[in-house]
């Protein structure tokens, strides 16, 4: 009877000893699965994990009693949380298109200091109202890329979502849509990859696709002739656009006003990149802008790391009928010190194309990349500013009831950007170029009758329903 009992006890004793040690080796070597929400990028997170088990271990093999020991794991606590409390502090990201710290040997170096902001402040960056909100504290996050290319980068910045490219017919209002329905040559793009050129046009303005093709100003990518027509045209004879009559038109012919805003909306869901330039179509755009403007996203400078969000408007200029488009700001400059170049509507509306900062910006010298001159708002005397500018598929639309004869197609998005406090980060050496030509003010009495019909939608229908939409900020009006 007393072997018995001694054998269930050494068996017991057996037991309980191959448990521990089968825990201890578990766990004290590390070894063993960490769940989905353990893993951790961040080098505290991993530390973290190690210092319990530290803690576990300790606790099985410390004696209970060691004060010594006892207030050095209380010590390591601390730490360990206050160490994670700082690094989770950086972890509220305002702006998550920009989540990749600027690599410091690439940073640009701003002419004359510090970027200059319309709202009074100044900063490179650290300082007020230029914080880098929305970047990662990590300073080991941007070795892994540092190597990468801007296409590795940009992809990394922007994590946007390419689109399809299938043809799509649909109703938009009183229009029937036909989206690519001819397609262009460069088949699928990448959401990063380059930017959209958007535009409107009837087919008596397809003459401007001429130099915008021609002079490099937007890539090759428009279908060619025998892509466009059933039966190719014969090119011998004169273009279908040349000397064509308004009263031709079908829009004539039917009285219909020319929907200004519902070409622009139709023309921006249809680009397949992040980017886009939702331009006129007699507006060129500098060559080489795209190339630069993306190699600028893609260094992520602090300027660039404001937690509002932004737009990138191009000054636009006219030149005279015997002036060649400008091609770079060397050339633009000396235009207009010759006079044969003036800022955009000058002698029509200089208060919608107002650029803040614009006497400056004319005066500074060309640098060879690309960068921001200055943030301005659409405040002061640039409330009623019209930009075209970079922007991408989050920004406003355009209001689809206005038109382009009944005038202001542009200033209701205007005041949408305005209340959501946006950015224009003005571009040191991009730009637009009207087609050569131009314009003084003529008196247009039907179109003076149809812009006063437009002003009172506005005012009494579609500037009531942008306070609901967006609500109110100072400053801000239509």
């Amino acid at each position: 009877m007393r072997r018995n009992w001694l054998l269930r006890c050494s068996i017991l004793i057996n037991v309980a000893v191959l448990l521990y040690i089968g825990s201890h080796l578990l766990i004290g070597s590390g070894n063993f699965a960490l769940g989905p929400a353990y893993i951790i990028s961040d080098e505290i997170g991993v530390q973290e994990v190690s210092q319990q088990t530290q803690q576990q271990q300790q606790r099985q093999l410390v004696p209970s009693g060691g004060s010594q020991q006892q207030q050095e794991q209380q010590q390591q606590q601390q730490l360990m949380l206050e160490a994670r409390d700082v690094d989770n502090s950086n972890l509220n990201v305002d702006d998550s298109r920009f989540d990749v710290p600027t690599e410091k040997s690439t940073v640009r170096k701003i002419v004359g200091g510090d970027v200059l902001y319309q709202d009074g402040q100044q900063s490179a960056g650290g300082g007020p109202g230029g914080g880098a909100t929305g970047v990662l504290n990590g300073s080991d996050i941007f070795s892994t890329t540092a190597s990468m290319d801007v296409d590795a980068k940009l992809r990394s910045l922007l994590n946007c979502h390419d689109r399809d490219y299938e043809p799509y017919i649909g109703q938009r209002g009183d229009f029937w849509v036909m989206r690519n329905y001819i397609r262009a040559e460069h088949g699928d793009l990448r959401c990063h990859e380059t930017i959209t050129y958007t535009t409107h046009a009837d087919y008596t303005f397809l003459d401007n696709l001429v130099p915008l093709l021609e002079s490099k100003h937007i890539p090759k990518l428009v279908p060619k002739h025998n892509q466009v027509l059933d039966t190719p045209y014969n090119c011998s004879l004169a273009v279908p656009y040349f000397n064509v009559s308004v009263m031709q038109l079908y829009k004539t012919q039917k009285k219909l006003l020319y929907p200004v805003n519902v070409g622009r909306n139709i023309a921006r869901d249809a680009a397949m990149t992040h980017f886009l330039l939702a331009s006129d179509i007699e507006l060129y755009p500098n060559p080489g802008l795209v190339h630069k403007f993306l190699e600028m996203i893609a260094r992520n400078e602090p300027v660039l790391q404001r937690k509002n969000p932004r737009v990138f408007p191009l000054p636009i200029f006219e030149v005279d009928n015997n002036s060649p488009v400008p091609r770079d700001k060397g050339e633009l400059q000396e235009l207009l010190r010759t006079g044969k170049a003036i800022p955009f509507h000058k002698r029509v509306c200089s208060s919608c194309h107002g650029v803040p900062k614009s006497k400056e910006w004319i005066a500074a010298n060309e640098t060879d990349d690309l960068g921001v001159f200055h943030i301005g708002k659409r405040i002061g005397y640039f409330v009623h500013w019209e930009p075209i500018y970079i922007g991408t598929h989050a920004d406003p639309h355009y209001d689809e009831r206005l038109s382009w004869e009944g005038k202001s197609d542009k200033m209701t998005q205007g005041y949408a950007l305005c209340v959501l406090d946006y950015d224009f980060h003005i571009l040191d050496n991009g730009f637009l170029v009207h087609k050569p030509g131009i314009k003084v003010l003529k008196k247009d009495p039907k179109r003076a009758i149809l812009a006063a019909k437009t002003n009172q939608l506005i005012k009494k229908m579609i500037y009531p329903e942008l306070q609901v939409m967006y609500g109110t900020r100072k400053g801000c009006a239509v």
